[in-house]
């Protein structure tokens, strides 16, 4: 087998699937003990219509912000008009209890800073509480530290209010509805709206499979052995996954209708709306160990009668993974795809239409002969349709963007010597595209040091995989490449502190653009636990960055996002962790997520900043020479010839349980192909997800 036959199935095996990963194993995680995660409740069926009230609110009620030492906190909270529909525990000490109206929590003590020995601070609990209650209602928190009392009027989103000398804080947040019950994992959702007003969500549900060897081994009395004859019993039998489609129109989200059947291994859905009316959801999805693009379309029934599916059709014939699949509908109502697939030996980015039962031939949207990724991709009002990747031609990743529908040549977004990838898109009304992407750091995944140079002396100025990351946006107006007067850096700095990553564009109907962006959300960048956080441009200036309410997850986690009215709908999957080893399941939760001001004005462009020059020498000037050296290597071993393969074992990914820096198993997969062009990889944490078969 050759190193790109095996790079290709490696990655199109498992870069693509977060469920394939393993866990790190951590016997001391800083906050194992100090927080409790919030229980699982059976929540909805996927066969039931789930209302969604438009007068839902969510208020994050933030307790004990000044306690020094632990403190119980415990009380409960009315509305004079209206219900509480639910108060959830985001963070508190063991014991949290909470039944109705009532809670009891309490502060607990920081564990230590990694690495060092002074014991930490004292966090305190905050819960989240959703409301079913108009404007004007009046909302009492009554604890046995004090009473703090306000009309719901008085709250201004993104902007916390103090109570009892600042011992308290109320926000008030999005409220989310949970759209998934226990008996699947629900992950991957994808948002489009019809001419009609209504929303199509197609996700995938995971159906676990039969109990495995680490759960068996937690039993009493359990007798696992520990050298097995083999490792079949490892492997989850009755396992996999299945797409499904839920409407929303308005009011509920309908119940769900299976796209696929069950037990499969698809990944990342997207769907789109054509100009007829028709739901086209397409996928990728591994047969007999290739990875290809699926489709299929579903015309829904008159008057919410019953409505009518297509055949599923094979999109891609090549033997190369195709994955990464993107849809938009252009100005004449014709679904676009765009998506990643393994050809000639490398990465490129495909596009081709789709509907009116015509297969057309996929086309090359990028030209680059080193590897392209992850595709984006949205449409304007005037019949233009852009596609935008990463690509590491340079020797980094850079930015790109191309108009398909006309088949211009491809725009520089950014190509600095920085990481710069990840991109999403939106185009306003007026025809501008908006284009945000990660930065990261200078010589990306080459060899470092540790500042340690008293234990390692080695000096090597390369960067980790997840250092220093941040996003950026521009703005692509008459041909011409700007950006926002208003820095970004200014909004997320003092809210978001150090690394931002996945970034997620829309535009709504008063042209404010939002950004919602992945932050690890616990204090110290403590727990593998990030959440979503989103801020509105209104043309002058960037909204403080309000937390999706229970978004946390890994930190490869990608919302959904659609136009609704002057706000934006959101969907999107959490495990409501605290930290890799108490993750509950994966379910899917809606938001509608409203600006603190609908005004907007035309947005304040400045020109684009010419590329900075690299500020970081090169680690491995002779890299590819010394590569292909030791490639060419052979060594006469009894009458056999062997050669080295470089490659790793050991590569910490976000599912890992130590939070060193390791980002995203996406990124490994980069690391291997591109920053250190191996032979092969392996994911090889410690342990097998803490026995979350989701996580394997």
């Amino acid at each position: 087998m050759t190193r790109s036959q095996a790079l290709r199935i490696a990655a199109g095996l498992a870069a693509m699937l977060a469920l394939a990963s393993v866990a790190v194993l951590s016997n001391t995680s800083p906050n194992a003990e100090a927080q409790v995660a919030p229980r699982e409740a059976a929540g909805p069926s996927e066969r039931e219509a789930i209302p969604m009230p438009p007068g839902l609110v969510g208020l994050e009620v933030a307790l004990g912000r000044k306690d020094t030492m632990r403190r119980e906190w415990e009380g409960d909270i009315k509305v004079s008009e209206g219900r509480v529909v639910e108060i959830a525990v985001v963070r508190a000490g063991p014991g949290a209890q909470i039944k109705g109206s009532r809670f009891q929590v309490e502060s607990t003590k920081q564990a230590a800073k990694k690495k060092k020995k002074q014991a930490g601070g004292v966090m305190g609990p905050i819960l989240r509480v959703t409301l079913d209650a108009p404007p004007t209602a009046q909302v009492t928190i009554t604890t046995n530290q004090g009473a703090a009392s306000f009309a719901l009027a008085d709250l201004t989103r993104g902007q916390p209010k103090e109570f009892l000398d600042g011992a308290v804080s109320v926000e008030r947040q999005p409220a989310a509805v949970r759209l998934t019950g226990t008996a699947t994992e629900d992950d991957f959702p994808a948002l489009a709206k019809g001419s009609d007003g209504s929303y199509w969500l197609a996700y995938v549900a995971y159906e676990p499979g039969s109990e495995t060897i680490s759960q068996e081994g937690r039993r009493p009395q359990s007798k696992v052995p520990l050298t097995p004859k083999d490792f079949d019993r490892l492997a989850p039998k009755d396992n996999g996954d299945r797409i499904r489609l839920r409407r929303f129109d308005g009011k509920a989200w309908q119940p769900a209708l299976d796209v696929t059947d069950r037990r499969l291994d698809v990944w990342r859905p997207t769907v789109a709306v054509d100009g007829k009316g028709n739901v086209h959801v397409a996928w990728a999805q591994q047969v007999d160990g290739n990875w290809d693009i699926y489709r299929r379309s579903y015309t829904p029934g008159q008057g919410g009668g019953e409505g009518k599916w297509s055949e599923t059709v094979r999109v891609t014939q090549d033997k190369g993974s195709d994955f990464h699949v993107v849809a938009a509908t252009d100005s004449q109502g014709i679904v676009w795809l765009a998506w990643q697939a393994f050809r000639d030996g490398n990465y490129d980015i495909l596009a081709t239409t789709i509907g009116d039962g015509q297969q057309r031939e996929p086309r090359r949207v990028s030209d680059s002969k080193a590897n392209d990724w992850s595709p984006a991709i949205a449409a304007d009002a005037k019949g233009n349709v852009y596609v935008a990747w990463d690509t590491y031609d340079q020797g980094n990743y850079d930015v790109r963007l191309r108009n398909v529908a006309k088949d211009t040549e491809p725009i520089v977004v950014a190509n600095s010597a920085r990481f710069e990838a990840r991109p999403s898109l939106a185009c306003d009304g007026q025809g501008r595209v908006w284009i945000a992407y990660e930065q990261g750091d200078e010589q990306w995944g080459k060899d470092y040091a540790n500042n340690q140079l008293q234990r390692v002396p080695v000096e090597n100025k390369g960067y980790a995989l997840y250092i220093n990351r941040t996003v950026r946006v521009k703005c692509l107006e008459d041909g011409k490449l700007k950006q926002p007067s208003a820095a970004l850096e200014g909004a997320f700095n003092g809210v978001l502190g150090r690394n931002r990553s996945l970034p997620r564009l829309a535009v709504d109907a008063s042209n404010g653009l939002w950004l919602l962006v992945r932050h690890a959300s616990q204090p110290n960048g403590q727990g593998e636990t990030w959440s979503s956080f989103a801020t509105r441009y209104d043309g002058k200036s960037w909204s403080r960055p309000s937390r999706l309410p229970n978004s946390t997850n890994l930190m490869d986690n990608r919302p959904a996002l659609a136009v609704s009215g002057q706000g934006l709908l959101t969907v999107y999957s959490s495990d409501n962790r605290i930290n890799t080893q108490n993750r509950g399941q994966d379910d899917l939760f809606a938001a509608l997520v409203l600006p603190a001001e609908e005004a907007t004005q035309a947005p304040d462009l400045v020109a684009d900043e010419p590329a900075p020059k690299a500020t970081v020498e090169p680690v491995h000037p002779e890299e590819k020479a010394d590569i292909a050296r030791m490639r060419d290597y052979r060594i006469q071993i009894g009458g056999k010839s062997l050669r080295l393969l470089r490659g790793e074992f050991h590569r910490h990914t976000e599912f890992s349980a130590h939070n060193d820096g390791d980002g995203l198993l996406e990124d490994t997969w980069r690391y291997a192909h591109d920053a250190a062009d191996h032979d092969w990889m392996g994911n090889g944490d410690h342990d097998n997800g803490f026995g979350h078969e989701y996580m394997w």
